[in-house]
């Protein structure tokens, strides 16, 4: 085992300790309370509420945050670039649809009234697709972005379950420069069959221009070949073709834009070539046209067609509207729309079925955006006749023609001969013998205007179809 010893006197214990250093047992707990107060502090300096591995764990969190915000931010700035410069105005975000001025389409908005609604065209099913962001039109500079890039507003309206299509024609003011030969390399002060014609699109419902400087004048303030010339289309003055909207006394308040028909219109019931029997009428394309109906019925059947929306039979002025958009470089630049020559079928869009999708060269717009029909197919009445006519043939179209006078569904032609046969902007006298297209007048036994000439009137028939110097 192993030896002790034991020790019995106090003495021996304090002589063995005397000489020697060491802490006291109070020394050693103040210590240790100390060491234990250090060590909350620390703890809480530490991983308090505001500890710094909390403050570290936010800034973190702060820095992380703010990266993902400036990634979003660029993500949504390429989107956004990329949207304009693709023509879509911005970003994805909708766009209103009131007819207000959009500064990045730099047309007035098209205007959506009950039961429309804006589509696009999906390039993979071959349909016309709601556009949710109401952003896909573009009515693009051609001679800058390159032939058949414009593509205008496209609309479906539905009434009774039946769908149709209308095409937006924004706002805007023109000019016609006549050139003495083909080339356009010398101009002429008189009208000739060589021509350009310019266009400015407007802001609202005014006469100020897209570009914020230019000031355009109405046909009644007798404009000269400098002027740039609101389209009567869209102001209130009836008697130069217009109505709609506001008549402030003086010159217009007029409209943002029109709706017009993207193909000839067919009876509601109307399948393929077969002609239905309905009073009600659409707008859709592979179907044959309505046809070999007296005008006072296609009047009725047109204002009858939506009221809320104030359709009507197309006006000689809202033709001409089209025809010099078409012909302008936001249009076909001076390219001549192709006929549309079903002789037989006369089926609208160019033929059956989806046939307009091929046959995009018979669009104002070179490609599916555009209108369709100006040009060959059935012969187009438009609700604006002579007044000299005889009252036999004017009494066909009685339901507009009895009072004689212009108003904002129709429009009245008085005091004609070859000078004066004309009102602005209607694609009659200032675009005369254009695209050396088939041409014929009104007089007294044919007193009411056709437009887009038919199918078989050989290869000159063309938007421009009145010539005022041949009766």
């Amino acid at each position: 085992m192993r030896n002790t010893r034991r020790i019995d006197n106090p003495k021996s214990i304090k002589n063995m300790l005397k000489g020697k250093t060491g802490i006291t047992l109070v020394a050693l707990v103040v210590t240790i309370v100390v060491l234990l107060i250090l060590a909350g502090v620390t703890i809480t300096a530490l991983l308090g509420d505001d500890g710094i591995i909390k403050k570290a764990q936010n800034a973190a969190d702060s820095t992380n945050s703010a990266v993902q915000d400036e990634l979003a931010g660029m993500n949504s700035l390429t989107d956004k670039m990329n949207s304009i410069l693709n023509g879509n105005g911005g970003g994805g975000a909708t766009l209103p649809t009131d007819g207000s001025f959009n500064e990045t389409k730099g047309v007035n908005t098209p205007k959506l009234g009950t039961n429309m609604s804006l589509v696009k065209f999906d390039t993979g099913t071959k349909e016309w697709v709601v556009d949710e962001t109401n952003s896909t039109y573009s009515y693009k500079d051609t001679e800058v972005e390159g032939a058949n890039s414009s593509e205008w507003a496209n609309a479906k309206v539905t009434v009774d379950g039946i769908d149709s299509y209308f095409v937006w024609i924004p706002r805007y003011a023109y000019k016609i420069t006549y050139y003495t030969n083909a080339d356009k390399t010398t101009t002429s002060e008189t009208p000739t069959t060589y021509g350009t014609i310019d266009i400015k699109f407007l802001k609202d419902t005014g006469n100020i221009a897209a570009d914020g400087i230019t000031v355009c004048k109405y046909a009644n303030e007798n404009p000269t070949a400098d002027d740039y010339i609101i389209h009567p289309a869209f102001t209130a003055d009836a008697n130069y073709g217009g109505g709609f909207g506001n008549n402030n006394g003086t010159n217009d308040n007029g409209i943002a834009g029109i709706w017009i028909g993207k193909y000839e219109t067919a009876r509601s019931d109307t399948v393929g070539a077969t002609d239905g029997t309905a009073t009600t009428l659409k707008v859709q394309p592979g179907v044959t046209s309505y046809r070999s109906k007296t005008i006072g019925n296609m009047y009725t059947y047109a204002k009858a067609y939506n009221t809320n929306l104030k359709s009507h039979m197309l006006k000689n002025s809202e033709w001409g509207a089209v025809a010099y958009l078409t012909e302008s470089k936001y249009g076909r630049n001076g390219t001549e729309v192709s006929i549309n020559s079903n002789g037989t079928t006369y089926y609208t869009g160019g033929g059956e079925g989806k046939t307009y999708i091929e046959n995009t060269s018979q669009s104002s717009t070179g490609n599916v955006y555009g209108i369709y029909d100006l040009s060959g197919n059935a012969s187009e009445y438009v609700a604006s006749y002579y007044t000299g006519g005889s009252s036999s043939y004017l009494n066909k179209g009685s339901s507009f023609t009895n009072t004689k006078t212009s108003d904002e569904y129709s429009t009245a032609y008085t005091g004609m001969d070859e000078s004066t046969a004309y009102k602005y902007g209607d694609a009659t006298y200032e675009t005369s013998g254009w695209h050396t297209g088939h041409a014929l007048f009104v007089y007294s036994k044919s007193p009411f205007f056709r437009r887009g000439s038919l199918y078989n009137n050989g290869d000159g028939a063309g938007v421009f179809l009145y010539n005022a110097t041949d009766r």
